[in-house]
């Protein structure tokens, strides 16, 4: 937990709230309880908070602060991100299929098709809303991050979030995400084989 100023809390849940609309999800009952002391201290931001504590203009240009960005997954507070299985499940099937494929390949083939998989699940993934909602979420991670003394790290996460307003590069992808979706495949792989594995071990041998 960190401190925030109140008008800025307010104007998330409010961007979340209509989020939440403009899905056609269910809001929460929380919110709506408490919309109207939301509202009435809600203040407009230019840009997220993070930017009135760490300096832009330094990072601007900084490939060494973006290129620790696939360090970010091990820290404590990234721990458990992931993307949604049903989203990831389709790219860790083709890793799984090219792993188990009987066509021979030696290693630098078969590496390169892992990779292919990894950029196409970038592509499909991250070419449209979803990039934009993970540099939200990396702004507002990269205030929690500095709120809780790790200047570093904030920076870098504020210089990976920086760097999706880009274009995808697929020579030069974003750190970050390209190991999020790596973590994510190989995640997902590793509970598929020992869920087969324990599936194999219940069965009576004749």
């Amino acid at each position: 937990m960190v401190d925030m100023e109140p008008s800025y809390v307010a104007l998330l849940f409010t961007q979340a709230h209509q989020r939440s609309l403009e899905k056609k999800e269910i809001s929460s009952q929380d919110y709506l309880r408490a919309k109207l002391e939301i509202e009435s201290i809600k203040k407009e931001y230019m840009k997220p908070l993070v930017y009135s504590y760490l300096q832009i203009d330094e990072m601007a240009g900084d490939d060494r602060m973006l290129k620790k960005g696939g360090d970010l997954l091990k820290v404590d507070i990234f721990h458990s991100w992931r993307i949604e299985e049903d989203l990831i499940r389709p790219f860790a099937d083709e890793v799984w299929n090219a792993e188990e494929s009987k066509i021979v390949l030696n290693p630098t083939q078969k590496e390169a098709r892992f990779q292919g998989i990894y950029q196409k699940a970038l592509t499909d993934l991250f070419s449209g809303e979803r990039k934009f909602l993970y540099q939200r979420r990396l702004e507002e991670m990269a205030y929690v991050l500095f709120k809780l003394g790790k200047e570093e790290e904030a920076t870098i996460c504020l210089s990976v979030a920086m760097d999706l307003e880009k274009p995808l590069n697929p020579i030069q992808p974003n750190p970050f995400l390209f190991q999020l979706v790596t973590k994510s495949i190989f995640s997902l792989l590793s509970e598929s084989y020992e869920k087969k594995s324990k599936e194999l071990s219940l069965i009576v041998k004749p």
